[in-house]
């Protein structure tokens, strides 16, 4: 079904893929994403003429809806704002690394604002058309606050509501189309099909490629009922975790067969179809089909080179952005195949890409501080770190002001006091994090009603009691002597809400669970099971750690545990139980194995003087961006040491298994064991 251009002949002509086992009334545009999210991804194509796919390409739009998301200013225009800076960061990271989506454009033309149109589709026909208005033309979202105003309706920038206007129309026979809540003034979907029904058969409006004889009807829906900003992306076939399931020797057939069949979403099973055309003519893996056990090795090299290229992402994003990204997961995380030629193996020629860019632009500006990081308004659980689902649990509380020292300075006026919480201070502050303090009582007429605050240095700190120090203040006049007069009695009617210093915790969370699903997870466990037993095993075995020198003694520790070491055994490596039978070879080095683990436990524990999202010696500590680089330095560390195995010590390593497998048949049967030429 092409979307552009809608109109007349082109070389090259972008379609929506449809699904066409959709419904009884006729196909529908294929989706990539769940419809409670804010927008909507749906799968496109490149095509030359009718037969020839030049390109796969995901589109994403905003969704039509108006329900806001809980914890995060919602309107339409920090909808626009942050679908804006998704495209922009987009553009400015794919030019700076490889580790982002590619990022396609449309040549929309300045009349429409580099949006894309109203869109309606036929599924009958199976096609597209531009919005018409009821009147000739056509239909566009209004953004005229006067107008908007003039009518009675909401806002457009500061509301989640839109409108569909027609804006040739006269004064005095302007309609509006919305989607919100029933308005006398505002007529609904079904009503515009209605009137653009009436114009069709009055013939004062014309759908293109057609004839006078088409209706709309029941056959016709809306794509986007309102223009809006688009993102229009390569598409990648696979996930992060299916990728570390096919190194580990699932079968792609089985990506479909194992999970019900049917009840996988179209969309999946088409991302599937287009990694098989990758993967039809070649094989998978080099050492897939030989007995001596580096194929464990080689799924442990290619589940952190995707991880490694994880980390590098992470990296290039906290340079362009100065803020850790705080949404890696894997639904964020999709692996490009670039093809094997006859013979030559598939995964071997991948990129691993960082989704989700918007949450650069996810931040709050604090009077007195540069512009905070902010994790999503629902955190991706078990990868969400502590800090931030703390952060999106803690609403304002209240709490008890009294202040010690009323200081003022050619900036403005600084309070110093104690804030006790009595039920206890949540989340806990850090020297790092911010508060903000809310003065909420009128009579003190301050002529501000909150303050930015932070721990006073080397000042005690309890559970429920802090000392604060706030940044400069811009009070009204004569507030700095009533302020001097309530130096310790208790301020009336005062709150406070921690934000926390995410740089300084980073995404080490959430790549350390990444680390571990990518490790461990197999048919048989999951992530949540394996991050809840090892977070029972830190919490008694914490106090063994007095530094980083001291994680090998805790990853053996933890691989002796009754409950945590069969989950952490080499044998996870692989994604079906055939593979990891007892006796089965497996050649991955037990100290690489546990230098794997080890790099895990430091990104995902919370254990002081191991953990590399708490302060202290790192091993080369610094900012989270320096973290980050020791991650990637480690990681390749260890994935060259494997690819030495690989390749450079293959035949010393294969000669070593048959030695011993001649060993082993000669205690198992002398009669039958090869005599070894000498």
């Amino acid at each position: 079904m092409r979307l552009f251009p809608l109109e007349g002949a082109a070389a090259l002509s972008l379609h929506l893929v449809l699904d066409t086992t959709a419904s009884e009334a006729g196909d529908e545009p294929l989706t990539l994403s769940s419809p409670d999210e804010t927008s909507r991804v749906f799968v496109a194509a490149v095509k030359g003429d009718a037969d020839t796919v030049v390109e796969l390409l995901a589109l994403k739009l905003l969704t039509d809806a108006s329900e806001s998301r809980p914890g995060e200013p919602d309107t339409n225009g920090a909808r626009d704002e942050r679908f804006r800076k998704e495209r922009q960061y987009t553009k400015t990271l794919s030019a700076m690394g490889p580790g982002f989506p590619r990022l396609y454009g449309l040549e929309l033309g300045e009349k429409e604002g580099g949006l894309l149109p109203p869109l309606l589709y036929h599924r009958g026909l199976r096609m597209l058309f531009r919005t018409p208005s009821p009147r000739g033309g056509f239909l566009a979202t209004c953004r005229d606050e006067g107008v908007l105003s003039a009518h009675g309706l909401p806002s457009y920038e500061g509301s989640l509501e839109k409108f569909l206007w027609d804006p040739a129309a006269p004064e005095d026979e302007r309609a509006f189309y919305g989607t919100g809540p029933a308005r006398a003034n505002v007529r609904t979907p079904a009503e515009l099909l209605s009137d653009l029904d009436a114009a069709l058969e009055a013939g004062v409006v014309s759908l293109p490629g057609t004839d006078g004889s088409v209706r709309l009807g029941k056959a016709a829906r809306f794509l986007s009922f309102y223009d809006g900003p688009f993102l229009l992306t390569g598409l990648s076939p696979l996930t992060i975790e299916e990728f570390s399931d096919l190194a580990g020797g699932r079968p792609w057939e089985s990506l479909r067969a194992v999970r019900g069949g049917p009840s996988v979403p179209p969309a999946t099973r088409f991302r599937h179809a287009v990694f098989a055309s990758h993967a039809s003519a070649s094989t998978r893996t080099l050492f897939s089909a030989e007995g001596s056990g580096l194929d464990a090795v080689e799924a442990l090299a290619l589940k952190l080179t995707a991880f490694r290229q994880v980390a590098r992402s992470l990296i290039t994003f906290g340079k362009a952005t100065s803020r850790p990204h705080l949404d890696v997961h894997p639904r964020h995380l999709l692996v490009d195949l670039y093809g094997g030629g006859d013979g030559l193996p598939a995964l071997w020629c991948f990129q691993t890409r960082l989704h989700g860019l918007s949450a650069g632009g996810r931040v709050v500006e604090l009077q007195g501080f540069e512009e905070l990081a902010v994790p999503p308004a629902a955190p991706a659980v078990p990868y969400a770190s502590p800090e931030a689902q703390e952060f999106r649990l803690a609403g304002t509380r209240p709490c008890e002001v009294v202040l010690s020292e009323v200081n003022e300075s050619a900036r403005g006026v600084e309070l110093e006091g104690r804030l006790v919480d009595p039920y206890g201070l949540y989340p806990a502050p850090t020297p790092n994090d911010v508060l903000v303090l809310g003065l909420h009582d009128a009579t003190l007429d301050l002529g501000v009603t909150q303050a930015t605050a932070r721990l006073r240095p080397r000042a005690p700190v309890t559970g429920s009691e802090i000392t604060f120090l706030t940044s400069p203040l811009p009070l009204a006049e004569g507030a700095t002597q009533r302020l001097r007069r309530t130096i310790g009695v208790r301020l009336p009617a005062t709150t406070y809400k921690v934000y926390s210093d995410f740089r300084a915790t980073g995404d080490f969370h959430a790549l350390g669970v990444l680390l571990l699903r990518l490790l461990v997870v197999n048919d048989a466990q999951d992530i949540a099971s394996v991050t809840q037993e090892l977070t029972r095993f830190f919490a008694p075995h914490a106090g063994r750690v007095k530094q980083a020198a001291d994680g090998p003694a805790l990853v053996t520790l933890a691989r002796g545990d009754a409950a945590v070491g069969p989950l952490l055994a080499r044998p996870c490596v692989f994604f079906e139980a055939e593979d990891r039978r007892r006796g089965r070879p497996n050649a991955i080095p037990e100290v690489l194995w546990d230098r794997a683990l080890l790099l895990a436990f430091r990104l995902f524990s919370k254990v002081p003087g191991l953990s590399l999202s708490l302060a202290g010696p790192v091993s080369g500590a610094g900012s989270f961006l320096d973290r980050l680089d020791w991650v990637v330095q480690e990681t390749e560390a260890i994935t060259k040491e494997l690819e030495s195995v690989l390749f450079s010590r293959q035949g010393l390593h294969l000669e070593i298994q048959q030695v011993l497998g001649e060993v082993w048949l000669e205690e198992l049967s002398p009669s039958v064991a090869p005599r070894r030429r000498v």
